[in-house]
């Protein structure tokens, strides 16, 4: 596992573009919720917690 400490401002970036490429895509251009979207409730669940906390990390240490 790597430590966001090992990111370089490069790196960095690119993850966090990649990111919010797949929330958009994932969650504001999918479909709306069906029955089987429920069976993975927790995973998108710690999708978000997880996308939350790395963005903040980053706008905090590059100010963005």
């Amino acid at each position: 596992m790597i430590s966001t400490n090992e990111l370089t401002a490069k790196e960095a970036n690119a993850l966090l573009i990649m990111l919010n490429e797949a929330m958009e895509m994932h969650f504001y251009h999918g479909n709306c919720f069906d029955h089987s979207d429920w069976e993975h409730f927790d995973l998108d669940a710690a999708r978000l917690t997880s996308y939350q906390k790395f963005r903040a990390w980053y706008e905090d240490k590059y100010g963005e």
